[in-house]
């Protein structure tokens, strides 16, 4: 029988990808579907409990000393609901004061009201009931730097990684994982005001081999990398991959919302107004060896 402390045996779909990438798009795929995403969410879809639990400073994987008793706070407040555990209220406690004082990312946003607000819907959040029920999840880009804890402490869990042209996120203006997680992938963030698009470019390409690698590792088949200008071009394949993926049926997705969701970025292939020549080489090739025109 599984205990409170115990690791969870529900499976939930988590999207993640790096911030910018149209994560957004896929958390509102997965509503349409009839998942339940969570309620305190941004205007992104991003999961905010997550954020405060899971974002603030300390280790990549999330080894923090709280880490499995948050995610258990995580998992009660989505799904299983009940009482948290004097283990998760110290967890909440924890992550509460160090966003409190720091914020949850290089630029300190998120101390004071907003870190309470988080920790309070953390506390008084209900899980779904009816059809929903069964079919939880959540949505934060953040999240497939957290694959070795995620995947202890959620078994059954499936992943949809989102990777966008990597030359268009190069010149995203979202920096928040190259500041935050960069260096731990061996990349470091700009300083002085420099340009960011190398320093970006090169975090793309760490993340997403590392992604792609634990993901297949970890997760093996439970493990779906979706290209975001895939979906925007032929959005009828992606999506029965998706749905394949998510064990529905194609039609799950139907509705008025498509076309907006499937329609291309407007940035969509802004990095040719600088052209390839503007990053270096062996960056571009890997950017090309994912499938992208380049």
């Amino acid at each position: 029988m599984q205990t409170p402390d115990s690791p969870s045996t529900a499976g939930p779909i988590v999207v993640g990808g790096l911030g910018g990438s149209a994560t957004r798009v896929f958390g509102r795929l997965l509503q349409l579907s009839g998942h339940s995403i969570g309620g305190d969410l941004n205007r992104s879809l991003d999961h905010l409990g997550f954020t405060l639990l899971l974002k603030g400073r300390g280790e990549v994987e999330s080894q923090l000393e709280w880490g499995p008793a948050a995610l258990r706070l995580l998992e009660r407040s989505a799904w299983t609901g009940g009482v948290p555990s004097p283990a998760e209220r110290a967890a909440l406690g924890a992550a509460l004061r160090r966003v409190l004082v720091h914020g949850h990312d290089h630029e300190g946003n998120g101390r004071g009201a907003w870190a309470l607000r988080r920790a309070w819907h953390l506390l008084r959040a209900k899980p779904p009931s009816g059809a929903k029920a069964s079919r939880w999840g959540l949505k934060e880009p953040n999240a497939h730097l957290y694959l070795p804890a995620l995947a202890a402490h959620f078994p059954r869990m499936r992943f949809v990684f989102v990777l966008r042209h990597g030359l268009d996120m190069a010149l995203s203006r979202n920096l928040y994982q190259l500041h935050r997680f960069g260096p731990a992938l061996g990349v470091v963030p700009p300083t002085d005001g420099g340009d960011p698009a190398e320093a970006q470019l090169r975090f793309w390409v760490a993340a997403a081999e590392r992604a792609q690698r634990l993901g297949g590792e970890l997760l093996g088949e439970r493990f779906l990398c979706l290209r975001y200008d895939d979906l925007t071009a032929g959005p009828a394949e992606v999506l029965e991959g998706l749905a394949d993926f998510l064990g529905l049926p194609a039609s799950c997705f139907e509705g008025p919302e498509r076309g907006a969701l499937t329609a291309p970025s407007p940035s969509s292939g802004r990095w040719r107004t600088r052209g390839r020549a503007a990053f270096p080489a062996e960056l571009v090739e890997a950017v090309a060896s994912w499938g992208f025109e380049v």
